[in-house]
C-alpha cells in the first residue's frame, strides 16, 4: 500500500504531526511526504540547504520517500501557499491513499475539489479552533465558499476527515456541516520519549543562558507571531514589573515572523525583567528548555495549549 501525506510546509526536525506519523507508519507501507521548497517559516544561515540535507536523514532513519515541489508565493510566511506539479506528482507516485493535512488549505480544495477521489481514498485533517474563527471580510467569502461547494463536495464525496481536540469536532460538525458519519478522532498526545523533565538538562540550559539556578524562567514556544501573539506575556509582564521581588527571565523559543517582532517586542524592561530570544530549536531538544522552565505560557488559545 501507499499513502502520501501532504503537508504544505514540512521540517524533518520538528515535532508536527506528519512527523510522528512517519516514525511509527507500518513499515510494510510505502509512505511518501509531499511538501513543498518553501522554508519561509523557519530562519537561519543556509537553512535551505540544511534542511534538505536533514531531508535525506529523516528518509533513511524512518525508511520514507520526501518531494518537494515548486510553489508560487513561496517566500511567503502565510500558510497558503500554490504547489505546483501537485497532481502530476500525485500520479506519478500512483498511491492508495492521500492525506492532505488541515482541511482548510489551498492545497486540501485542490486535492478535495478534484476527481483524485475516483483513484484512491482522501483523507483530511483540522486544528482548527473556535478562537480562529473572524467575522473579516476575506472569512465571510469562505464561509459561503465553505458552505455552498467546499462541504457539499466533502459530504458529497465522503472525504473523512480527522479532529486533533473536541473542538475542532464541534467545529467540523457544528459550523462546517461535514457529516457525521465523515468524522472522527486523532487526538493530540505526547510523545514521553521526546518530552520528559531532565535535571541535568535545567542546569545546561540556564548555565547557557546565565541565569541562576533559583531565578524565576517563564518559557514561551511556538511561532512568534500574530496568530500565536507571544508578545501578550510581555504585556503582563509590563503590567506587574514595579511589583516584581526579584528579577524574572522571559524566554521565547520558536522561529519569528520580522514583521510581527518589530511592531511587538519593541516594549522597554527594568533590570527586573530580561528577555531571551533563542529561536528555533530541534524538536528533541525542546524538553531541555522545559526542564529549565518554572513556568510556560501560551498567551494565545491554539491546537496545543487546547
Amino acid at each position: 500500500m501507499k499513502v502520501i501525506h501532504i503537508e504544505d510546509r514540512f521540517h524533518p526536525d520538528m515535532g508536527y504531526q506528519i512527523n510522528y506519523f512517519a516514525e511509527y507508519h507500518n513499515q510494510n507501507t510505502e509512505f511518501h511526504i509531499l511538501s513543498s521548497k518553501s522554508f519561509s517559516l523557519w530562519k537561519g544561515i543556509n537553512k535551505d540547504k540544511i534542511i534538505l540535507y536533514n531531508d535525506k536523514n529523516f528518509e533513511r532513519k524512518f525508511n520514507v520517500k520526501i518531494t518537494r515541489l515548486d510553489s508560487f508565493n513561496s517566500k511567503d510566511e502565510k500558510y497558503n501557499i500554490w504547489l505546483k506539479d501537485l497532481f502530476q506528482t500525485i500520479d506519478k507516485i500512483s498511491p492508495d491513499i492521500v492525506y492532505t493535512h488541515a482541511l482548510e488549505t489551498l492545497t486540501s480544495i485542490r486535492i478535495i475539489l478534484s476527481k483524485l477521489n475516483r483513484k484512491v481514498l482522501i483523507v483530511s485533517d483540522t486544528h482548527t479552533l473556535m478562537n480562529q474563527q473572524n467575522k473579516g471580510l476575506k472569512s465571510k467569502v469562505f464561509d459561503i465558499f465553505l458552505h455552498n461547494i467546499y462541504v457539499p463536495a466533502i459530504n458529497r464525496k465522503n472525504i473523512i476527515v480527522f479532529y486533533t481536540a473536541d473542538e475542532n469536532k464541534k467545529i467540523l460538525l457544528d459550523i462546517y456541516g461535514i457529516k457525521k458519519t465523515n468524522v472522527f478522532p486523532s487526538l493530540i498526545g505526547t510523545n514521553l520519549k521526546d518530552y520528559r523533565f531532565d535535571e541535568i538538562a535545567r542546569e545546561k540550559i540556564r548555565q547557557k543562558l546565565n541565569i541562576d539556578f533559583n531565578s524565576p524562567l517563564i518559557l514561551y514556544t511556538g511561532k512568534l507571531n500574530n496568530k500565536k501573539r507571544p508578545h501578550l506575556l510581555l504585556e503582563a509582564v509590563k503590567e506587574i514589573e514595579d511589583s516584581l521581588m526579584q528579577k524574572i527571565h522571559l524566554v521565547f523559543v520558536g522561529p519569528q515572523d520580522q514583521e510581527y517582532m518589530q511592531r511587538n517586542f519593541n516594549i522597554k524592561f527594568s533590570d527586573k525583567v530580561k528577555i531571551y530570544l533563542v529561536g528555533s530549536v530541534l524538536n528533541k531538544e525542546l524538553f531541555k528548555y522545559y526542564s529549565a522552565a518554572d513556568f510556560v505560557v501560551f498567551p494565545k488559545e491554539n491546537t496545543l495549549s487546547a
